[in-house]
């Protein structure tokens, strides 16, 4: 498969100006998911931050991380309206849901960086926008949906760590309210 080739390549090809369109396209192929995701994030969660800064990898990065979003948005509805025998979700929407934790994580820990940077500021906008994520997040009103353990455990882990990320990065504001993006973060 040359999928898997390209992927040897990564490293190289996911900041050349031309390099990072092959990989947005490979990450549109959902057949390649189960291959794909864990694979790509092995090899760059290293550098996630620095990739997140740099202006043909930015796109990448924004890509993969509206594509996990996609990949548990997608999930989420056949695990809340599906057969209610179903108590763990599939192997891909498994991944993507630690996949993003990770990078929360790693989002939360390099948040300084991120934010003052014109490049990284774009994929820290595309984790806090809410309309990627509001399906999951953990709501404690008197709602009777019933959820399988490892989404109701994923929405908890999500919303208190999104959560946190939103917190700090409120706080990380009037440090920047003179940039151009200042004003599209605080929107999201």
């Amino acid at each position: 498969k040359i999928s898997v080739k390209i992927v040897q390549f990564l490293p190289g090809l996911i900041n050349d100006q031309f390099g990072n369109y092959i990989i947005q396209f490979l990450l549109d192929i959902k057949e390649l998911d189960f291959y794909l995701l864990a694979e790509i994030f092995n090899r760059l969660s290293n550098e996630l931050c620095q990739l997140s800064c740099l202006k043909f990898s930015s796109n990448v990065v924004e890509k993969f991380i509206k594509k996990l979003f996609n990949i548990v948005n997608d999930a989420v509805p056949k695990y809340l309206n599906g057969n209610p025998a179903i108590d763990s979700m599939d192997d891909v929407a498994t991944a993507a849901m630690r996949i993003l934790l990770t990078i929360i994580d790693i989002f939360t820990v390099n948040l300084n960086v991120l934010i003052r940077d014109n490049f990284g500021n774009y994929a820290l906008q595309t984790l806090l926008d809410a309309k990627n994520y509001s399906t999951v997040l953990e709501y404690h009103s008197g709602s009777n949906i019933v959820r399988p353990a490892q989404l109701t455990a994923f929405s908890h882990e999500f919303t208190t760590k999104i959560g946190n990320l939103v917190v700090l990065t409120k706080e990380l504001l009037p440090s920047i309210k003179t940039t151009s993006y200042a004003k599209k973060i605080k929107l999201k």
